[in-house]
């Protein structure tokens, strides 16, 4: 699949609420194929790599619930997801 295959497949993904995975070696320009989508269906994004982030990135931080059980507070991207309120890759 080329670049403009794959951003064209991207934004039909997008728009259908699917999950995708987007595979490649480093530095071949994934991202921007994901920017570029989302752009063109007007949709907010927020472009993580869970590789190098830390697990609390993506729970949220361990936070006490009234003493009995831990919760967790999200916050970065974990939190600008959940406060999206316009479509959002």
């Amino acid at each position: 699949m080329n670049p403009a295959q794959a951003s064209d497949l991207l934004s039909v993904l997008f728009r259908a609420g699917l999950p995708v995975l987007l595979k490649g070696a480093p530095g071949v320009g994934k991202s921007d194929l994901v920017e570029q989508a989302a752009a063109r269906i007007g949709a907010a994004l927020i472009l993580s790599h869970p590789v190098v982030a830390d697990p609390t990135d993506a729970k949220g931080l361990p936070w006490p619930d009234r003493g009995e059980r831990a919760t967790f507070l999200p916050f970065g991207d974990l939190a600008t997801a959940l406060a999206a309120t316009e479509p959002t890759v």
